[in-house]
C-alpha cells in the first residue's frame, strides 16, 4: 500500500502526455500555454521533446490548465452537438 501510495503522489505527467493533452484534447498552441502557465515557449518545447525538463510544480500548473481547458472544450463540443443533433436524437428514440 504504501510504494502504490508514493508512486500515485510522485506521478507527474510525461513530456508526451503534455503534447498530446495540449493538442489533442486542449486545442491550445505552445504559444497560448505559455502566456497562460507563464513558462517560455522555449522551455515548453524543449520539455515536450525531452531535452531539457520543468520544475515540479510548473508540470503541475501545465497540467491543472490544459485539463481545465479540455474540460471546457468538451463541455462546448457537447453542447454545440446537442444543439444540433439533440432535437433528431430525441425524434429517432
Amino acid at each position: 500500500k504504501i510504494m502504490e501510495l508514493t508512486e500515485e503522489v510522485v506521478r507527474v505527467m510525461s513530456p508526451l502526455e503534455m503534447r498530446s493533452l495540449r493538442k489533442n484534447h486542449a486545442g491550445w498552441t505552445l504559444r497560448r500555454l505559455s502566456e497562460e502557465a507563464k513558462i517560455s515557449v522555449t522551455q515548453l518545447s524543449q520539455y515536450e521533446c525531452t531535452r531539457n525538463g520543468l520544475r515540479r510544480d510548473q508540470v503541475e500548473t501545465c497540467e491543472k490548465l490544459l485539463l481545465r481547458a479540455a474540460a471546457e472544450r468538451e463541455q462546448a463540443i457537447s453542447a454545440l452537438f446537442n444543439k444540433r443533433y439533440g432535437a433528431e436524437s430525441a425524434e429517432a428514440s
